[in-house]
């Protein structure tokens, strides 16, 4: 269930092939609208589980935030139906709290992963990562019904900057990484509680999109492979695919808890 937090967000891989080198194949360059920080964002999705139809609704927002010059990001989700009766109506949020610098990107502040179940609320848990730019740590904590219990510290990458998933995405989308290129391999490094990470990032060719059914034609299709700790499963993989406004169409999770797919559609508030 904690795969819901996440997946609206996890296209935020599909981004900085800058970082390294590029497939030997002639590159097909692909141009999407740069995202509008003032006009913000607020997308909404139906989540799929094995043969259930309406397994939960997803939701990811951009709204300003309580600084000038600071942005959040949101990503919810909640389950329905019988999901929700299994998960004990369980709901969880990923946020992220950015501050935007005097080159237009997005840095990162703070991470917010929260689940809550009950119909009233009475069990929370809380992770946070706190992001200490002057010293280069990074500090995870473990919060439980308002108490924390657990706190690590780690250093960021040195000379590189860091991102989390969504603060990654809307700064591709914003242009800070430049034209995504079709195929293209890549890596970008992230930070968990145990240190440095990398995702793995593989844009695929418009042969290989086409030849899948579930994806459309337009757009762009990446396969994105994550640390364990992102999803919570064996395989940490899935695909994503963006839509001719570089908006996260269409999520896949593979394999998940060993039983088939969890796939977000985006679709009509």
């Amino acid at each position: 269930m904690r795969l819901l937090v996440l997946i609206t967000c996890f296209v935020g891989t599909v981004l900085a092939a800058p970082l390294a080198a590029q497939s030997p194949l002639t590159p097909e360059l692909t141009t999407f609208p740069l995202f509008s920080v003032e006009k913000g964002e607020d997308l909404h999705y139906n989540v799929k589980f094995l043969w259930l139809e309406k397994f939960g609704k997803g939701r990811l927002t951009f709204v300003p935030g309580p600084e000038p010059g600071t942005y959040i990001a949101t990503a919810y989700a909640r389950t329905r139906g019988v999901a929700a009766l299994v998960s004990q109506h369980l709901t969880q949020t990923y946020e992220v709290l950015m501050r935007q610098l005097p080159d237009g990107s997005l840095q990162p502040l703070q991470t917010r992963s929260i689940q809550i179940r009950g119909k009233k609320g009475h069990k929370k848990r809380e992770s946070r990562y706190t992001f200490d730019y002057d010293n280069r740590t990074v500090t995870y904590r473990k919060i439980k019904n308002g108490q924390e219990y657990g706190h690590i510290t780690v250093d960021m990458p040195p000379e590189k900057p860091v991102y989390d998933l969504l603060s990654a995405f809307y700064n591709w989308r914003l242009g800070v990484f430049g034209q995504l290129k079709r195929p293209s391999h890549f890596t970008l490094p992230t930070i968990t509680k145990r240190g440095e990470s990398d995702i793995l990032v593989g844009v695929r060719t418009r042969e290989d999109q086409n030849g899948r059914s579930l994806f459309p034609e337009t757009g762009m299709l990446a396969r994105v492979v994550v640390d364990k700790e992102v999803f919570h499963t064996d395989a940490g993989s899935m695909f994503v695919w963006v839509n001719e406004e570089a908006q996260p169409g269409i999520v896949v999770v593979e394999e998940v808890l060993g039983l088939g797919n969890i796939t977000a559609t985006l679709t009509s508030p």
